[in-house]
């Protein structure tokens, strides 16, 4: 039976016994004329290989030392390219096996009061909880190697390509990426930019990348923006959220405007310097107001004039749950093919306190 490499064990020892004492030219020579099928781009004699199974087992052994790395540059593909922790809290740990997960939410009432004499107008305090369940998806891909870039590495030198191990992890990563911002109607989950329980802003809203757009306007309406965020959460904001930056999500092309645009009063500052530290949530809380670009966001209102979005950088406010990042689960022998199947499990944006959270469509102008 041929064995991984398309050979015979039979017509192995023909082509050893041939070879003893022949030069390269000799031996091709030899056995063209009888008509052998045998690729002489692989020397087997000078591998030193005592039996064909040794030769399976060298190649075997390739792969697994191979794949030792693959995990670590999966790792170093994450760790290059995964964005969304810049933007939402990972919750990483769910147990692995959980299709769902759940947290409870205490709503708390009452206050005290003057009582009269008898004390029967005296206000009770109650306390009732509520269980918010989220789901789990378990997804994956697969990067493959032929049996001839195994052949490649064994007898030419040639190291294991890991461009189809880089496509696959940057798969997987374009599918998490694509489900944090932008959710997936198919299976629920909903993502940062179109989660349907966040508010959207009422008032008027400029167009940053309009010339005529100064630099009072754009701190004005940020500011009224970060204020009304703190109205609408009734004061919890800034009494249970002290740790944690505010974070403001743009478009591109917001981000260059405030970020070059020069204060009236002060050309040393830009519009973000100025508002990094002159907000109500820096002045109540002592944290930084951050501003962050996510292409994304460009064509994310419902009428694609761009959406900024608002709020606090807090597992409490919003998160995505990733039991199970990007990883290698085994090597599996497919004979024609080496496969490196991988998997990951996630859960869409899931917005705890969304009132914590605002949205401003048309940053961008119509």
């Amino acid at each position: 039976m041929p064995n991984i490499f398309g050979r015979n064990p039979r017509d192995l020892m023909v082509i050893r016994s041939q070879c003893d004492g022949m030069t390269d030219r000799q031996i091709m020579d030899s056995l063209v004329a009888s008509g052998s099928k045998i690729n002489f781009n692989h020397d087997f004699s000078r591998r030193n290989f005592t039996s064909d199974a040794e030769a399976s087992v060298a190649a075997f052994g390739l792969v697994s030392n191979n794949l030792e790395a693959v995990q670590a540059e999966v790792e170093e593909v994450l760790k290059q390219q995964f964005r969304v922790p810049m933007f939402i809290p990972i919750n990483s740990s769910i147990p692995e096996g959980a299709t769902s997960y759940s947290f409870n939410v205490i709503k708390r009432f009452g206050k005290g009061k003057f009582i009269n004499k008898d004390g029967s107008n005296v206000e009770s305090a109650t306390a009732s909880m509520g269980k918010v369940i989220f789901n789990l998806e378990y997804a994956g891909i697969e990067a493959a190697w032929t049996l001839q870039e195994l052949r490649n590495c064994l007898f030419t030198g040639v190291k294991l390509d890991g461009e189809c191990l880089r496509a696959a992890t940057e798969g997987a990563l374009d599918h998490i990426q694509d489900i944090a911002f932008d959710g997936d109607a198919e299976v629920g989950f909903k993502g940062l930019l179109n989660h349907d329980e966040v508010p959207v802003y009422q008032g008027t809203v400029p167009d940053f990348t309009d010339p005529a757009t100064t630099a009072d306007i754009m701190i004005n309406f940020i500011q009224a923006l970060v204020s009304a965020m703190g109205t609408s959460t009734n004061e919890l904001i800034y009494q249970h959220f002290g740790t944690g930056e505010l974070i403001c999500v743009v478009p591109t092309a917001v981000f260059d405007a405030i970020s070059s645009r020069k204060c009236s009063d002060d050309a040393s500052r830009t519009v973000a310097n100025f508002l990094a530290q002159n907000n109500p949530w820096t002045q109540r809380t002592g944290k930084a107001l951050t501003f962050k670009s996510l292409p994304e966001a460009s064509d994310a209102a419902e009428t694609g004039d761009g959406r900024l979005i608002l709020y606090p950088m807090h597992s409490r406010v919003l998160e995505m749950a990733i039991p199970i990042m990007p990883r290698i689960i085994t090597t599996l022998n497919e004979g024609y093919r080496i496969k490196a199947p991988m998997e990951y499990s996630l859960s869409g944006v899931n917005a705890k306190r969304p009132q914590m959270m605002m949205y401003a469509d048309g940053v961008l102008g119509s």
